[in-house]
């Protein structure tokens, strides 16, 4: 039988990217970090270094969404 794509998450509760728990910081103009536990199983991950690059189509809002959480008093 085929490996599933869950088979490969199945150290994770649930597959990523799951935009609800997805955080993420703009570190230059064009690159977004991951700021996720295991962000490097998200088929949109990207690693590089010690960090994990985000390349989801949504990854501008999701920095915007985790800025504004930490700016909330």
């Amino acid at each position: 039988m085929p490996e599933t794509e869950n088979d490969k998450l199945k150290d994770d509760y649930r597959p990523l990217p799951d935009l609800a728990a997805c955080r993420a910081m703009r570190v230059l103009p064009t690159l977004v970090e991951c700021l996720v536990m295991n962000g490097h199983l998200c088929p949109y991950a990207t690693p590089f270094g010690s960090g994990i690059f985000c390349e989801h189509p949504e990854r501008d809002k999701i920095a915007a969404r985790t800025k504004a959480e930490k700016q909330k008093p």
